[in-house]
């Protein structure tokens, strides 16, 4: 795991204590022969007669590991600590895609709270941007019965090395007190739920949302003086459907 992702709270290893009961959460990542099956399981330690036990609270299963098996760590916020498993969820050529799958354990129960994408490749052969993003889990907040995890989308995007341009957005997962799940927080985040399903699925982004989210850089460029960059917006725009944004842009091309 990149290191460089992880907030200065979030720790990678192998213990921690999970809940508010006493004793450590033990993991133990198992695999099949063939290693393209993984099984992370979770011991919980307690006293029995003045001995030590341990009693399994659960599992998590993931079978795509093409490239890169399971990895976790703990991101710990505001007296909460969470279990995060970062799984393979696509890949193939110019093609890769990962998520972050979110765990907590209360009443002696593991349960998955949200899955999110946190890292994701796509480039093409024809005439559309290269696209690489990551997310980082930023912060953990609750109040007036809302708990919310604050996460941090970077994108970037490039066209064939003729220019490049960069999006950070923060996007907020909320629960109430009577939901066990975090959903997307359109009321607090910087995407659209929209643009976040772009993420979920990163090989169906078409020409046109592409146009839709990235408009402002697209103008930036547009305006500018470099005739191959220029010429690049040209071709690609020859791949969109007619609208208000392409007409706009091609009168700025002239």
């Amino acid at each position: 795991m990149d290191s460089s992702k992880l907030a200065p709270d979030a720790r990678p290893k192998s213990s921690f204590d999970l809940d508010d009961d006493p004793g450590m959460e033990v993991l133990l990542r198992i695999s099949d022969n063939t290693q393209a099956t993984y099984r992370y399981l979770i011991f919980k330690s307690g006293k029995l007669n003045s001995g030590e036990v341990w009693k399994l609270v659960g599992f998590i299963d993931h079978d795509i590991s093409q490239y890169q098996v399971p990895q976790h760590y703990f991101f710990i916020s505001h007296g909460r600590a969470w279990l995060v498993v970062t799984v393979q969820e696509g890949w193939g050529t110019g093609f890769a895609l990962y998520y972050d799958r979110i765990f907590t354990i209360t009443g002696g129960q593991l349960r998955e709270v949200l899955e999110l994408p946190s890292e994701g490749h796509l480039s093409s052969f024809s005439m559309v941007p290269t696209v690489n993003f990551s997310s980082r889990i930023m912060d953990y907040e609750k109040g007036s019965g809302v708990e919310s995890l604050l996460v941090e989308f970077s994108s970037s995007y490039s066209a064939e090395d003729l220019f490049t341009w960069m999006k950070r957005q923060l996007v907020v997962f909320s629960r109430t007190s009577d939901k066990k799940d975090f959903s997307f927080n359109p009321n607090k985040s910087q995407m659209s739920q929209r643009e976040l399903n772009l993420l979920f699925e990163l090989s169906g982004t078409g020409n046109e949302d592409l146009l839709k989210y990235n408009y402002a850089p697209l103008v930036k460029v547009a305006r500018g003086s470099n005739l191959e960059s220029k010429l690049w917006i040209g071709r690609f725009l020859n791949q969109c459907e007619a609208g208000p944004d392409t007409k706009r842009l091609r009168q700025l091309l002239r």
